[in-house]
């Protein structure tokens, strides 16, 4: 993962890119529940303005 390159920009992926998708692969097999908590994080962590109005 680490040397690993995104496709779309042709560039390493940044630190914050691959904690999220450790994350993620982390979460991934526990259960449906645990899936759903780490997309949700996921995409709140990507939608700054959205994880604001879900934590006011």
């Amino acid at each position: 993962m680490l040397s690993a390159k995104d496709p779309k920009a042709d560039q390493p992926f940044s630190k914050r890119e691959l904690s999220t998708e450790s994350l993620q692969l982390i979460v991934a097999g526990s259960n449906i529940i645990t899936v759903a908590m780490g997309a949700t994080i996921f995409h709140l962590v990507r939608n700054w303005e959205l994880l604001d109005k879900v934590t006011e």
